[in-house]
């Protein structure tokens, strides 16, 4: 979730793709995009960004797709579309637990459209049976997950390892 489409001032939205990429531990990037002028100037600003630290990437480029080419982004529009999707039924559901409508512009809409982006990486299947996060990471996402909201009721041990949660 970031402020604008395209670069900011404080670099917001720079700092919060170039961590999504250090996640994803890849090497190699084609940073790929439309050709609305935002997104050009965000994806050559990261571009130099990322090339300016060669000992973590050995190869950044660009990629936009060809002008007026509808099918281009086929494959972005069905991820946007599903991820709306299930944005739209964590929102209906917290807030018929909650009894009220949750404005458009309060902050917790950018923290439940995280949360719908995390189930979409961890629980959504692709054609070859596996969900991104075991793509990237190589097993399976074992934690559970709660619904967005969900009050947890926690105490810690008394006795055993985990009893002093700051250690000795």
């Amino acid at each position: 979730v970031v402020p604008c489409k395209g670069p900011d001032a404080e670099g917001l939205v720079e700092d919060t793709i170039e961590g999504d990429i250090d996640w994803l531990g890849y090497s190699k990037l084609i940073l790929k995009g439309d050709n609305e002028p935002a997104l050009k100037a965000l994806l050559a600003r990261l571009a130099t960004r990322l090339r300016g630290r060669a000992q973590d990437y050995e190869q950044v480029g660009r990629e936009y797709s060809q002008p007026y080419d509808s099918q281009a982004n086929g494959a972005i529009e069905v991820g946007i579309r599903n991820l709306i999707g299930i944005f739209r039924t964590i929102r209906l559901d917290t807030e018929s637990r909650l009894g009220f409508k949750i404005p458009h512009d309060h902050p917790l809409m950018a923290w439940l459209l995280e949360h719908a982006a995390m189930m979409m990486n961890t629980r959504m299947r692709g054609d070859d049976g596996l969900t991104p996060w075991t793509r990237i990471r190589g097993r399976p996402f074992s934690q559970r997950i709660l619904a967005f909201g969900e009050s947890v009721l926690y105490k810690f041990p008394r006795k055993g390892p985990q009893h002093n949660p700051r250690g000795n």
